[in-house]
């Protein structure tokens, strides 16, 4: 969801601290896009789409997360939740630079139904 992307400068601007949440689109990221039920249908393509990108530039999904939101330079904290000691310390170890061109290509990916953004309306 980057529908406050547009307030960025303006908030820094304003000496406002910018804190990114649910990087991981609450695990949704992590899951097998051919599992999900059907009420995730409007989202399987975009999701796919990252699956697809990390395939062809050999990276994971977690790396890929993390360095798109690491690498915006207006952004000064990612909050993550965790559900155990591992998945801590795979955030730690991730990597945090992506190239450029992978970046615009992850820009380009878009989840347009607003539903599926707010995991309350899941």
């Amino acid at each position: 969801d980057r529908k406050f992307e547009k307030y960025f400068s303006e908030l820094k601007r304003k000496k406002i601290e910018i804190h990114i949440r649910s990087v991981f689109l609450q695990g949704l990221y992590f899951l097998d896009t051919n599992s999900l039920s059907e009420k995730f249908t409007s989202i399987k393509e975009p999701l796919k789409k990252i699956e697809q990108l990390c395939d062809e530039n050999f990276i994971n999904k977690l790396d890929l997360c993390l360095a798109y939101v690491s690498n915006n330079s207006l952004v000064d904290y990612i909050v993550i939740g965790v559900q155990n000691k591992e998945q801590l310390i795979q955030i730690i170890r991730s990597k945090s630079k992506l190239p450029k061109t992978l970046m615009k290509e992850v820009s380009s990916i878009q989840i347009k139904d607003s539903k599926m953004l707010n995991p309350t309306k899941w």
